[in-house]
């Protein structure tokens, strides 16, 4: 990973994120990058000076890097932070936002990513328990309707609670 070609692809990555209204801070490899960067008097790192930062650098700050960076398994990984309490937050839409412009507007293979954390977890949830309420919903409006029509009541009764049902 410590290449300019890759690093290339990991700084557009992180300011993509970055710029994003939903997201707040965003942490990676980049970070890293741009303190180099920064004590390399401004300029960007070669692939040799990349090579040297990682082959140099102390084994305790390489285990520092082990949460964004698998040289092993050829794995960056982005920690980046979401503003869920903005009530306007559409989690869904986001993580379909972030998979399409990976692929759009950043030119990244969908296999070569994914998106995982707690934000996929708990929308993954979320959807999961929308769809369990619509099919119980479903089925007490049946049960309803078919326990009024056993007692042959009024059809009109029917109708109102039907449509309570619905709108409550």
């Amino acid at each position: 990973w410590f290449t300019s070609d890759k690093m290339a692809v990991v700084k557009k990555v992180h300011q993509y994120l970055e710029s994003l209204p939903e997201t707040g801070k965003v942490v990676s490899l980049a970070t890293l990058l741009k303190i180099a960067e920064d004590l390399n008097d401004g300029k960007p790192l070669d692939n040799f000076k990349l090579a040297l930062l990682y082959s140099e650098i102390p084994a305790k700050f390489k285990k520092s890097l082990n949460p964004y960076v698998s040289v092993e398994h050829n794995q960056v990984r982005f920690l980046v932070r979401v503003r869920d309490s903005d009530k306007s937050l559409q989690r869904n839409k986001l993580l379909q936002q972030i998979r399409r412009d990976m692929t759009g507007k950043l030119g990244i293979k969908p296999e070569h990513f994914k998106l995982s954390g707690m934000l996929v977890l708990y929308n993954n949830m979320v959807r999961s328990l929308f769809h369990s309420q619509i099919l119980t919903l479903g089925f007490v409006v049946l049960a309803l309707m078919g326990m009024f029509l056993i007692k042959k009541s009024n059809s009109q009764i029917l109708i109102i609670i039907f449509w309570c049902v619905l709108w409550s």
